[in-house]
């Protein structure tokens, strides 16, 4: 049976560069999850609670 297997550490310590596409990655002081989707680069999957304050707020008129 294949095994997955997370990365985890501290958000300073995320890697920057080597990821595979697809490689989760864990934090383990925000408690956060984050995808890599190439060697480069990575989403956060599970926003940090003190990062949703930056979130765009609802319009209803605009958003409607």
């Amino acid at each position: 049976m294949a095994r997955l297997q997370l990365k985890r550490g501290l958000i300073a310590n995320l890697p920057t560069s080597g990821m595979l596409a697809g490689e989760p990655m864990v934090t383990t002081d925000r408690g956060t999850l984050h995808l890599a989707i190439d060697a480069t680069s990575k989403i956060p999957v599970v926003p940090a609670i003190d990062a949703l304050g930056t979130a765009a707020s609802i319009d209803l008129a605009a958003d409607y």
